[in-house]
């Protein structure tokens, strides 16, 4: 209680105390006003991986509040265990090692289903001792989301491009068959007409015949799915198509299997073969008996459409405007993943010994052949649904031509030119035409067939040539022949159609031709129809 004698005054700098806590204050600041900013899910976490901090991004995807998660953890707060699990062993092992863990996960939060790449990074003290735990999550949903739509039109474009690497195959293969089944089929009919029909040697040739019509009719699947065969396009309405082939379809489909048509109340017109567009639908719908051996329902339908360019983006090959689609459904036992990459695939088939493969690849070479697309929708035990689009066509419906071929055989004395590459199948037509009383001459090729028609004194009527020829083409060939001969009457024969005389398989109405392997009737038919013709 003396007197005071002095004051001592001590003095300590805390500027530096002071700097740094402002430093400190404004960057927390800094970090809070980026972090509730951000999109990203943004917490922090103490040693006992309690929540010290959430964006609100993290609150509203987590559903909760910050009363709900601040200074609880994952379990107080509710998450589920397993994934509590996962996170406070991630925080755990920064907390112990320092060091940063990147770790993507699946979560279903209240937006649904997301896929977040989790990057947890240590805070550290003074000291150097990680003080706390920041985690970031990056929603990466719309990017897998993406990635997987990139993939699956990746996918898609590849079965496409693999179908049409398959189909230019396929149409090479059947062309030199074609050529193979000529003689084949010409000469076994010679042979019925030359023997007795009791005759084992008759009943011989009857099956060489068979076995080559059959023949002749994978190969003209096999031309389907290589868009290499003829079509008679005229305008039809699809519903009329759908609506004749119905009772057929109920004489081949057994009756425990429903057949349920629905159609559209407006036309429903396309620009399309009607025997081909039959035939895709039976196709189709064999193939749907086939998967329901049980019994089930088989509906049909016709509707109008319009594709954009959404559709189009999802759909390589499909190209945006107004269609008819063609539904056709099943409720049998359903593909999965692999058969339906497969499907349309020719010789491909989950039928074993039952199946040829070429059903369904007919019917998609015919649709892609018309302008249209085709897709398939299916799941193993759902039932499968096919769906033909083809362009819709504002014309009234044509009436159906008449079929060359389908006139009775005769003969006739004019002279005709054979041009053909191919020794048995020129053999062969200048064998049929000379016993239906013709005078045939023959070629091997253009230059060959100029020469003789300077070199014949006589008049030569008709030019009976090969399409696709060495060195000249029969479109050429043509050309310089009629402007020698203007009145000559012209049919080409091949064993598929090539664009010098057809465009996508489309005759021009004013050329005959006649398609490989023939028969004796279908070539002196078409012949004496195209002679007569004024």
């Amino acid at each position: 209680d003396g007197p005071l004698l002095g004051v001592v005054m001590v003095f300590r700098d805390v500027t530096e105390e002071y700097r740094t806590r402002e430093a400190l204050r404004e960057s927390e600041e800094q970090f809070r006003s980026l972090a509730e900013s951000s999109d990203d899910y943004i917490m922090r976490y103490d040693p006992e991986c309690r929540h010290t901090y959430m964006n609100p991004a993290g609150l509203r995807v987590s559903g909760l509040s910050e009363a709900d998660i601040l200074g609880k953890t994952h379990r107080e707060s509710g998450f589920p265990e397993d994934l509590c699990e996962f996170w406070e062993e991630k925080i755990r092992s920064v907390f112990e090692t320092g060091r940063p863990v990147h770790s993507p996960f699946e979560w279903e939060s209240v937006d649904g289903t997301v896929y977040l790449d989790w990057r947890l990074t240590p805070e550290l003290d003074a000291e150097g001792e990680v003080k706390s735990v920041l985690g970031v999550s990056r929603d990466m949903t719309e990017q897998r989301r993406a990635e997987a739509e990139m993939h699956r039109l990746a996918e898609q474009n590849r079965q496409f491009q693999r179908l049409e690497s398959i189909g230019r195959l396929a149409a090479g293969v059947a062309h030199d068959l074609n050529n193979l089944l000529s003689p084949v089929l010409g000469y076994a009919d010679l042979l019925l007409e030359d023997l007795a029909p009791e005759s084992l040697s008759h009943e011989h040739a009857r099956e060489i015949h068979q076995a080559a019509l059959s023949s002749r009719d994978l190969v003209r699947q096999l031309l389907a799915f290589g868009r290499k065969q003829l079509l008679n396009v005229r305008v039809i309405d699809l519903r009329e198509v759908v609506g004749d082939l119905r009772s057929l379809l109920r004489s081949t489909i057994r009756e425990n299997i429903a057949i349920e048509t629905f159609f559209a109340e407006g036309p429903c017109r396309v620009s399309a073969d009607a025997g081909q567009i039959g035939q895709v639908l039976i196709n189709l719908s064999v193939n749907a008996r086939d998967a329901m051996p049980d019994g089930g329902a088989l509906s049909m339908e016709v509707f109008p459409v319009h594709l954009d360019q959404a559709y189009c983006r999802e759909h390589i090959g499909a190209e945006p405007g107004d269609y008819v689609m063609l539904a056709v459904s099943d409720t049998g036992c359903g593909m999965d993943a692999e058969v339906r990459e497969h499907i349309f695939e020719p010789f491909f088939t989950t039928k074993e010994e039952l199946g040829t493969g070429l059903g369904l690849a007919s019917v998609y070479g015919i649709v892609k052949q018309h302008g249209g697309n085709i897709w398939v929708y299916s799941e193993p035990g759902e039932g499968t649904v096919f769906k033909v689009y083809l362009p819709r066509v504002e014309e009234d419906p044509q009436t159906a031509s008449h079929d060359p071929d389908a006139f009775t055989r005769t003969g006739g004395a004019e002279t005709i030119l054979v041009v053909e590459d191919n020794d048995m199948v020129r053999n062969l037509a200048c064998r049929i035409l000379k016993r239906g009383g013709y005078t045939v001459l023959t070629a091997a090729d253009g230059g060959d067939a100029l020469r003789r028609m300077e070199d014949h004194p006589d008049p030569i009527h008709l030019l009976l040539t090969d399409v696709v020829m060495p060195d000249m083409d029969g479109k050429e060939l043509s050309r310089r022949a009629l402007e020698r001969y203007p009145g000559l009457k012209v049919i080409f024969m091949s064993g598929y159609t090539e664009n010098v005389i057809a465009h996508h398989g489309v005759l021009d109405t004013e050329i005959r031709f006649l398609q490989k392997p023939f028969s004796v009737d279908s070539l002196t038919g078409k012949v004496r129809r195209t002679l007569d013709d004024r």
